[in-house]
């Protein structure tokens, strides 16, 4: 276990954080050639096969492949013969990611939503379908995470959505989302995710969840410790290693359950091969300077905070 493995984000802090997951660029092969694809090469995506073809190798000339960028038009796969549209779709991709993009926000409400997007970086020049709903193999790019507290997801849900259509992440985990057994994933309006959620039951408040974009393969991951507020997750990415990600909430700064529960969970996934591990959420720790992770002269209840950051070094966490 490497300290670049695995990854802290809580969402009071306002930064981006990034960790190298992958930066083969050559792990495509012609479908009918099968030679390596560059970035520079001429490609096209057939949806049906999901394979990427040289254009000469579809019969494409390069006159009609500029035409694809900003038309309709169709083309045959000679593999499948499938029709494919030509449409640009920007960036998304559930195989192949150099990086994460977190973004951490707190307290959503509506006026948290005119937060600066993150850049994407572009992907392979096309892909076809113009309502994908399936990210395809394309040029590598970060994988990205939205960090959300929510406090009470069903009173904004209209910024809810405005959030994830505007950061477009590709997983979203979410505090405070105030949820309970009243209200179904379907009124959360986020048909392209699947929902893994934790609800308190005998409480309001709380409340944690992750949504992944259908594109990613994804698993919920059972916990068996109910003394942390935490909802946990496989990604499996095609590829690459696996990630796991979990979502917590640490409900006030005194709470002394929260991390020994956190201890034991990640313990477990570690020993059960869980090795790329994202924890994300709100741990209610302010009397961190989380930028060089020393304690701040108004600290209170020191022995909490110092109990926390032996549990992130014992476990490879980390915090950029």
């Amino acid at each position: 276990m490497t300290s670049q493995q695995n990854q802290s984000i809580d969402s009071h802090d306002y930064t981006l954080n990034n960790t190298t997951v992958s930066d083969d660029m050559s792990l495509y092969l012609c479908g009918t050639c099968k030679t390596p694809l560059e970035d520079n090469h001429e490609a096209v995506l057939c949806e049906n096969c999901e394979t990427w073809f040289h254009i000469c190798c579809q019969g494409i000339p390069s006159k009609e492949y500029s035409r694809l960028n900003s038309s309709s038009i169709i083309w045959a796969c000679l593999n499948c013969h499938s029709q494919n549209y030509s449409h640009v779709r920007p960036g998304k991709s559930n195989q192949h990611y150099t990086s994460l993009d977190i973004t951490n926000i707190d307290n959503t409400d509506d006026d948290d939503l005119s937060i600066e997007s993150l850049e994407s970086n572009a992907l392979p020049k096309h892909e076809s379908s113009p309502k994908i709903t399936k990210r395809r193999r394309n040029k590598v790019r970060p994988l990205k995470i939205l960090n959300v507290n929510c406090q009470s997801i069903p009173s904004k849900v209209g910024a809810w959505r405005l959030l994830i259509s505007k950061h477009e992440p590709d997983v979203v985990v979410a505090t405070e989302t105030w949820l309970n057994s009243n209200i179904y994933d379907a009124e959360l309006e986020s048909d392209d995710f699947v929902i893994y959620r934790r609800d308190r039951e005998r409480s309001t408040g709380g409340g944690v969840l992750i949504a992944v974009h259908n594109s990613i393969n994804s698993t919920e991951i059972k916990t068996e410790n109910e003394n942390a507020e935490t909802i946990w997750a496989k990604l499996i990415l095609t590829s690459q290693q696996n990630i796991t990600i979990g979502a917590c909430y640490r409900p006030n700064v005194a709470d002394k359950t929260t991390t020994p529960a956190l201890k034991k969970i990640v313990e477990t996934m570690l020993n059960k091969q869980h090795r790329n591990i994202i924890l994300a959420g709100d741990f209610n720790y302010p009397g961190w300077n989380w930028n060089d992770m020393q304690l701040k002269p108004t600290c209170q209840h020191i022995n909490l905070h110092e109990d926390f950051r032996a549990f992130l070094n014992e476990n490879g966490l980390f915090r950029k």
